[in-house]
Formats: structure tokens, sequence, C-alpha cells
């Protein structure tokens, strides 16, 4: 078994301009930690592959598609089907 603190993981390069790190990269999954500052945010991108978002602290909202959601702390959200979609997440 392994562990892995997010703070050991370098972070890597990415459109977003955010501190991304992955904390798990396997042959048939990625965990990517993403620290946001308030007022960062990913940009609006197409994703081709299932997603969940799991938010440690803070509050920001999720866009898919034309759909808004505001997320807290210990919140899940999960995008379960195979369909490119278009993800925005801005910490407020």
């Amino acid at each position: 078994m392994k562990t892995k603190k997010y703070t050991e993981a370098e972070a890597r390069p990415n459109p977003h301009g955010v501190d991304a790190r992955n904390i798990y990269d396997g042959e048939h999954a990625i965990v990517t930690h993403i620290l946001l500052q308030p007022g960062e945010q990913l940009k609006k991108h197409i994703t081709p592959v299932d997603a969940i978002f799991y938010v440690l602290e803070g509050t920001g909202i999720v866009e898919v598609g034309d759909e808004q959601l505001e997320v807290t702390k210990c919140q899940c959200l999960n995008k379960v089907d195979h369909f490119y979609f278009l993800i925005n997440f801005i910490y407020i």
C-alpha cells in the first residue's frame, strides 16, 4: 500500500495557471489535487472522461454546460457519463 500527500507531488504546468498536482496516476484513473486561491478558476474546457470533484474547503461555483451549482466544503460533484462537457470552477 502506498500513500502520498499532495505536498509531496510536484505542481505541474496547466492551461489554467493554478496549482495542480497528480497524487495518483494509474492505468485507469488519475487523481489531481487542485488548489484554487480566492478569485482563481479553471477555464471552461472539454473533458472526454468521467470526472469527480470533491471540495476540501471553501465555496465555489461549478458550471457544467449551462448549469451552475454552488458547492461548499465536503461536497462531491460527479459527472458520470462519457460525453464531452464544459466545466468551470470558480473559488469565491
